[in-house]
């Protein structure tokens, strides 16, 4: 024989499955989102410079290494008023040659692209931006829906 669920026990239930999808599911739905962005932006800035070192490298030959100033000139990104970047340059053998931008805070993402001139990979582009502040916005993000949650449970 079936038995019925009483109604405040199935108007409980949804509410507590409406809060914990709310709680949960808009968050994580949000930092992923931004976490992709963040990425693509990075992955663009490091594919860009990465190109602009293989022209350079192409026309100025072997001596590239040395060059550290018009490097750092060449890699330099407008100030958007974003979060801070940091740039890396590695060469054939894994050398640092230039690392230009502030040093960022814990959790860092990064993006390495090889730099390739005429067929050949002679170094590394490597770009790093920190995650705090899309870290932040979640916890935000998480904190006004868990109230929502709340409310939306009672």
């Amino acid at each position: 024989m079936m038995q019925m669920i009483p109604l405040r026990k199935l108007v409980s239930a949804i509410g507590l499955a409406v809060a914990i999808t709310v709680a949960v599911a808009t968050p994580s739905v949000y930092f992923i989102h931004d976490y992709v962005d963040a990425a693509e932006q990075i992955a663009f800035k490091a594919r860009l410079n990465a190109a602009r070192v293989a022209q350079y490298i192409y026309t100025h030959g072997d001596m590239w290494q040395y060059q550290r100033l018009r490097l750092a000139e060449i890699v330099q990104l407008p100030d958007t008023g974003e979060q801070p970047v940091r740039q890396k340059i590695y060469d054939r053998d894994r050398r640092l040659v230039i690392d230009e931008g502030p040093a960022l805070s814990a959790p860092v993402m990064s993006r390495s692209v090889p730099i390739v001139v005429a067929g050949s990979t002679v170094g590394v582009f490597v770009v790093e931006e920190s995650l705090r502040q899309t870290l932040y916005e979640t916890w935000l993000v998480a904190l006004v829906c868990l109230l929502i949650g709340f409310g939306a449970y009672f």
